[in-house]
């Protein structure tokens, strides 16, 4: 039997946890789920960073952003039954989303390299 950390929940670490909010990565994969008030997203590690590099892409001093999720118009042999998704996000949300995921990301990168260059005892 093995002791799971703190920072550990059901096979997943969590990276950062706010009120409202958390960002976990799987202890057996890539895959990242993000919760954020009532959003919930999964990713993989480098969607998630092209999904932030987009979302820093945002032109500033708007009063609301929808962000584009899923565009299932450009794929018509799927069916999903949806075909169109996205977000709606006041730009304090906007900011403290951006912020959540950065976190994460830099956690992530820190994870990375200390696992890469730290040799175990």
């Amino acid at each position: 039997m093995s002791m799971k950390t703190q920072n550990q929940t059901h096979g997943y670490q969590v990276l950062v946890q706010t009120a409202d909010s958390y960002v976990m990565q799987c202890l057996c994969c890539t895959k990242i789920e993000v919760k954020y008030k009532n959003i919930m997203l999964a990713f993989e590690w480098a969607d998630l960073v092209t999904f932030l590099q987009r979302l820093n892409l945002a032109p500033p001093n708007e009063l609301c952003y929808l962000v584009e999720i899923v565009n299932m118009q450009c794929y018509p042999a799927l069916k999903v039954g949806v075909s169109l998704s996205g977000i709606f996000l006041t730009i304090n949300e906007l900011d403290e989303f951006k912020n959540l995921l950065t976190t994460a990301c830099e956690r992530m990168d820190l994870e990375l390299i200390f696992r890469n260059t730290i040799m175990d005892n």
